[in-house]
């Protein structure tokens, strides 16, 4: 009934939920892809506009199910985390009486997921109704999932789609370089196919590690004008974070949000940054698979 769908910077979450109302309507069902940031200043009637509110109002005369996709949560959090709880409260008024034919489904980037907090917000608005299914047959109330890292099938897909040129050598430098880690999202494998169009080839590890850290420190255009985080400040948190996750030998930050599950063993990110590092900048600290996986690969056995 309420589903939430996490997925890094990039890995295709806005693309998806538009994709996904294409094909519901194709098969005659009712889809709404809606924007959370927008819900927190209009209505839902405003946000959606003329066309899709006649298909809203078309639904709420019917007796039909509707998936709504609500994209995205981190957008809402921007300015103020509240904010994301007003658009919760726009979406609810705007179908009214409606939440037992409505399946919500939510996107996040998994740094800005409170997966406590957000979960119980969000089921306490959004409440799934009683039925009259039995308990083994009845859907779950709430399902979190998250995004899988393209495959190297994915990949091919996507390159092509984009034009690379002699695909077959893009994808065989791939290989010769040990890449495929570094492609995991469509973003990654932009950022790839921009690099293989400007050198012809993939260079070091150092390289490629070096090109994975840049495109992952910088924003969209969107978001960048409200991160306090400059290019250099961002590089310096991570270089700070990763000596962390070299000297004590562990990959796990702990969360704000979840300290009463976290791991005992992990890390607090505010003692690891440096002493003059501004409180307001600190969030969820998320380490990319391919670091995760070089920093693995370093560490002594016995760690």
């Amino acid at each position: 009934h309420r589903v939430v769908v996490l997925g890094e910077p990039g890995s295709g979450k806005t693309q998806e939920f538009r994709h996904q109302v294409d094909e519901l309507r194709k098969h005659g069902k009712d889809a709404f892809f809606i924007r959370l940031d927008q819900l927190i200043s209009e209505s839902l009637e405003s946000s959606l506009g003329r066309h899709e509110t006649k298909l809203l109002r078309g639904w709420m005369r019917s007796r039909e199910k509707a998936v709504f996709l609500l994209d995205s949560v981190d957008e809402s959090k921007l300015r103020y985390q509240k904010d994301f709880l007003t658009a919760l409260d726009r979406f609810g008024d705007g179908i009214r009486g409606r939440l037992a034919q409505a399946r919500v489904v939510v996107s996040s980037r998994i740094s800005e997921w409170r997966h406590e907090t957000d979960a119980l917000e969000m089921m306490s608005r959004l409440p799934v109704p009683p039925t009259d299914h039995p308990t083994d047959d009845r859907p779950k109330d709430l399902l979190i999932v998250k995004l899988v890292p393209l495959d190297k099938a994915r990949v091919r897909l996507f390159a092509q789609a984009k034009g690379v040129d002699d695909p077959e050598a893009f994808f065989q430098e791939l290989d010769a370089a040990h890449a495929w880690p570094f492609s995991r999202r469509p973003f990654d494998v932009l950022a790839l196919i921009k690099y293989w169009r400007r050198h012809g080839a993939f260079g070091s590890l150092r390289d490629l590690i070096e090109l994975d850290l840049e495109e992952k420190l910088r924003e969209t255009d969107d978001r960048a004008k409200l991160d306090p985080l400059g290019k250099e400040q961002a590089r310096a948190g991570a270089m700070a974070l990763a000596a962390a996750v070299a000297f004590c030998r562990s990959l796990d930050f702990a969360v704000p949000d979840d300290r009463t599950i976290a791991d005992e063993d992990a890390m607090d990110a505010a003692e690891c940054l440096p002493e003059d590092w501004p409180p307001n900048h600190l969030s969820l600290i998320h380490i990319s698979e391919p670091t995760r996986q070089y920093c693995q690969s370093r560490m002594p056995s016995s760690a």
